[in-house]
């Protein structure tokens, strides 16, 4: 890897790093928010994990030429978008009311067209992964590469913070933190407690009526 090469790379290592830490900063702020969905949690588990073995991959590139030497020529981080996204999720709901799961549903759709955090944080995991299995052979640690893998277990299996079609229309659902999406004169409202959308089915907290129109 060339001296410009291995400037760029530990350049994006080093700004990921700054990303998680502020991500990191930002769920101190709302980790005891009521109804924060679980997939935060998760996600702020497995961060730090990224974050020791960025710092791994930063100190090998940066030996000298001969030393723990890059299998590749160039490393390109694919997944920087990611992290700003989850930054940017992170950073909107901790500065919510009472109503985290509200101010995440608008977030996702404005910030990451809907992707949700357990995806973002399954994509930056994939790209590390990547990374120690072409870059970090001698550098990351066998705890960190058993952490990796347990994250993306965790991250694989957890319940979806957002169906895919919350903001399709008429996608219906009822469960924490999943509201109705608009489809014709259906509405739904972002919001805690009960919460009423027009149309075919009417939803009332965890309870569902029909329509008598």
């Amino acid at each position: 890897m060339s001296g410009a090469e291995t400037s760029l790379v530990d350049v994006q290592a080093s700004s990921v790093i700054s990303i998680i830490d502020a991500t990191l900063d930002y769920y101190l702020h709302m980790k005891d928010k009521k109804d924060l969905p679980e997939a935060f949690h998760s996600v702020a588990r497995v961060l730090s994990t990224v974050r020791d073995i960025l710092g791994a991959f930063r100190e090998q590139i940066n030996r000298p030429p001969g030393i723990g030497i890059a299998k590749s020529q160039s490393a390109i981080i694919t997944f920087d978008n990611e992290a700003i996204w989850l930054r940017e999720m992170f950073h909107i709901v901790a500065r919510s009311g009472e109503e985290p799961c509200a101010e995440y549903l608008k977030a996702a759709l404005t910030v990451s067209k809907g992707v949700p955090v357990e995806s973002m944080m399954k994509k930056i995991l994939e790209g590390v992964q990547l990374l120690v299995d072409d870059h970090l052979v001698d550098m990351a640690s066998d705890k960190q590469t058993k952490a990796l893998a347990k994250a993306l277990e965790e991250i694989s299996t957890i319940p979806p913070s957002i169906p895919e079609d919350i903001y399709s229309q008429n996608g219906n659902h009822n469960s924490r933190c999943i509201f109705n999406a608009v489809g014709g004169t259906n509405y739904y409202n972002f919001g805690g407690g009960n919460h009423v959308i027009l149309g075919k089915n009417a939803y009332f907290g965890d309870e569902i009526f029909k329509n008598k129109r």
